[in-house]
C-alpha cells in the first residue's frame, strides 16, 4: 500500500517538475506569429487550450529567428507556406507579430480555410476561417485583447489570394464522400431540430456521466459507481488511442457548413457514441432485477443512437464514426459482462484494487506520451486519485444524503474547472489545473466524498445528542 502511494505521488510530482519545465521554456523563448488577412478578414486559428480562436502563432524553437518562428508555426497549424512582409508593432512584450502574405492561394469555403495539408490538423488545430470586427466579438478567444487591437491596424494588413470552393476533397474515400452528400442533406432537412440533437449530444458528454455517479451509488450500490467509472476511463482511452492511430479528419474539415461547434481531435471512433452505448448499455445489464433485460438493453441502444445521430448531425464525425464507436462499446460491455460473471464467483472486485487503477495510469501516460494525446490526462489522473484513496472498502449503496454531498463536490469541481479554463491562457497552466482537479475527482469519487461526509456526521453528533438532552 505505502509503495503504491509513494509510486502515485512521485508520478504527481513528475506532473508538476515537467509543468515546471514547460513553464521554463516558454518563458525562454519568444513567441511570434502571423496576420493573414483577405479583403479585410483575418485569418484566426481555433484549437489549443479550451479550443478557443487565436492567431497562428507559437514560440521559437532552438536557434529560430522570430520570422522563422511565425512561419513554421502558421505552415504547421495551417498547412500554409507564407512570405513575411514586415514586422507590426501593436504594443505587445511577448510576442513578436509579422504581416504576412500566402505563397498561394487559399482555398475557401463558407469563410473557412482548407487545413487538410496541416501537419498539427487533429492534434492541435480544430478549423480556421476568415473574420471581420463583428465575427470576431463573437468568438471565443484565447487572447481577446490582441485580436481586437489587431483591426486597428488594417491599412497594413496584405491581401492574400483566395479561391472560393464548395468544400474541401483532397483525397477524401469515396464512402466517406458519399457520407458528406447525406450529411448535407440531413443538415437541410433537419436545421429546425437543433434542441433535439443538441440534447442528444449531451448524453455523450463525459461530464454528463460523471454527475450521474453519485445517482448510481445510491440506486445500484458503490461497487456499481467504481466499475462505471472504470469503464469510462477505459473508453476514453481506448478511443483516443484509435483516434491517434487512425488519424482521420472530421467532415466539417472537409465541408466547413456542417460545422456548428468544431471539436477537438480526430473523427474515428466517436467516443460520445462510444461511451453512450458502454454507459446505458451497462445500466441496463446492472438493472435487471428492475428492469427486464430485452427492454433495458432496447432503452440503451435507442439512447446510444440519439447521441450517435446527434454527432453526426452536428457534422463532427462521419455515420461510419458512430458505428464504429457503437461497437466498441458493445465489445466493452461483453467484457464488463465477463467481469461481472468473475466478481459473482469470486467475490473480488477489479474496480476497487489500487492495482487495477495504477495500471490504467501507466497505461495511459505510456501511450498518453507515445501517441501525443493530451485528453489521457483524464485517466492518467483520475487513476492517480483513486489510488491515493488506498484499500478503502464501501459495501452496499449510499445514502441519499450521501450521494447529494458527493454530487456537490463533483458539481464544484466542474465549476471551478470551467472558470479557471476560461481564465488561463497558458497550456502549462492549464494542463496542470486539469490535473490537480482531475486527481480531486478521483479521490472525492473513491472515498473522499464518504470520509468528509461521515466526518460532518461524526461532528454534528454531539450536537444532536445535546439538543435531545
Amino acid at each position: 500500500m505505502r509503495k503504491t502511494s509513494s509510486t502515485l505521488i512521485l508520478a504527481i510530482l513528475s506532473i508538476l517538475h515537467l509543468s515546471n519545465l514547460v513553464q521554463a521554456s516558454e518563458n525562454s523563448n519568444k513567441a511570434a506569429g502571423c496576420v493573414i488577412s483577405s479583403h479585410g478578414r483575418l485569418l484566426l486559428v481555433q484549437g489549443g487550450p479550451g479550443n478557443k480562436w487565436s492567431l497562428p502563432a507559437g514560440y521559437a524553437e532552438a536557434r529560430e529567428t522570430p520570422e522563422q518562428t511565425a512561419q513554421r508555426e502558421t505552415f504547421e497549424e495551417t498547412g500554409l507556406t507564407v512570405n513575411i512582409i514586415k514586422s507590426i508593432d501593436t504594443g505587445e512584450q511577448q510576442v513578436r507579430l509579422f504581416i504576412c502574405a500566402s505563397e498561394h492561394a487559399l482555398q475557401v469555403s463558407s469563410n473557412r480555410v482548407n487545413l487538410l495539408k496541416a501537419p498539427h490538423l487533429g492534434r492541435e488545430t480544430i478549423q480556421a476561417g476568415f473574420f471581420d470586427a463583428t465575427e470576431v466579438e463573437a468568438l471565443k478567444l484565447r487572447f481577446p485583447d490582441q485580436v481586437l487591437r489587431l483591426f486597428e491596424f488594417k491599412e497594413v494588413w496584405q491581401n492574400s489570394a483566395t479561391e472560393e470552393v464548395a468544400y474541401f476533397s483532397d483525397r477524401l474515400p469515396y464512402v466517406q464522400d458519399l457520407e458528406l452528400f447525406w450529411m448535407n442533406k440531413l443538415a437541410n432537412a433537419t436545421s429546425e431540430w437543433g434542441v433535439f440533437f443538441r440534447a442528444g449530444n449531451f448524453l455523450g458528454e463525459t461530464w454528463f456521466y460523471v454527475l450521474c455517479l453519485p445517482l448510481i451509488a445510491c440506486l445500484l450500490g458503490w461497487r456499481y459507481l467504481h466499475r462505471m467509472l472504470l469503464g469510462l476511463m477505459l473508453v476514453t482511452l481506448i478511443a483516443q488511442v484509435f483516434k491517434s492511430m487512425a488519424a482521420m479528419p472530421r467532415p466539417f474539415n472537409y465541408l466547413p457548413r456542417l460545422s456548428l461547434d468544431g471539436a477537438s481531435g480526430f473523427g474515428m471512433p466517436s467516443g460520445h457514441a462510444f461511451s453512450a452505448m458502454f454507459f446505458f448499455g451497462a445500466l441496463a445489464l446492472w438493472s435487471t432485477s428492475r428492469i427486464p433485460l430485452r427492454y433495458g438493453a432496447s432503452i440503451a441502444l435507442m439512447l446510444a443512437l440519439w447521441t450517435a445521430m446527434a454527432r453526426v448531425w452536428l457534422g463532427v464525425h462521419f455515420a461510419s464514426d458512430v458505428l464504429v464507436g457503437l461497437s466498441l462499446g458493445v465489445a466493452l460491455l461483453y467484457i464488463e459482462r465477463l467481469q461481472n460473471k468473475h466478481e459473482s464467483s469470486t467475490g473480488v472486485q477489479i474496480a476497487v484494487q489500487p492495482y487495477a487503477w495504477f495500471g490504467l495510469g501507466t497505461l495511459c501516460l505510456v501511450l498518453g506520451v507515445i501517441c501525443n494525446q493530451e485528453s489521457l490526462l483524464l485517466p492518467f489522473a483520475v487513476a492517480i486519485g483513486y489510488g491515493l484513496a488506498g484499500r478503502h472498502s464501501i459495501t452496499g449503496k449510499a445514502s441519499a444524503a450521501t450521494s447529494l454531498w458527493m454530487f456537490m463536490g463533483m458539481a464544484g469541481l466542474v465549476l471551478i474547472k470551467g472558470y479557471l479554463t476560461n481564465q488561463l491562457t497558458v497550456f502549462w497552466q492549464i494542463a496542470v489545473k486539469d490535473a490537480v482537479i482531475y486527481i480531486a475527482l478521483g479521490y472525492w469519487l473513491r472515498a473522499g466524498a464518504y470520509r468528509t461526509f461521515q466526518g460532518l456526521l461524526n461532528l454534528s453528533l454531539p450536537i444532536r445528542t445535546k439538543s435531545q438532552e
